[in-house]
């Protein structure tokens, strides 16, 4: 499990990275918050495409950051989430689909 948190001025870097963040099939929580299961290559992967995005071209900004903050499955369940909608089995891959 990770979480994937981004604080980007940038918005076309911005829009890059939550587009990679979908793309690796993490969820969003909010709209710079993400969460899901990768496995440590996607991680390192996922943290190399966002060291290259804040860190690149004319609109740099050094208050840029992105957190990836990696939770033990014990401690995910251990998480309080108050208020809806928040889908801890989806977060989670505990849930099933079907695609017909």
């Amino acid at each position: 499990m990770i979480y994937v948190i981004y604080d980007i001025s940038d918005d076309k870097k911005r829009k890059k990275i939550s587009d990679k963040c979908l793309n690796y099939g993490l969820y969003r929580v909010q709209k710079s918050v993400f969460a899901g299961s990768l496995n440590n290559n996607r991680t390192d992967e996922l943290r190399v495409f966002c060291e290259r995005m804040i860190n690149e071209g004319e609109n740099k900004n050094e208050n840029d950051k992105v957190y990836i903050i990696p939770i033990c499955k014990k401690c995910f369940g251990g998480l309080v989430f108050v208020g809806g909608g928040f889908d801890k089995d989806l977060i989670a891959d505990n849930k099933n689909t079907m695609v017909f």
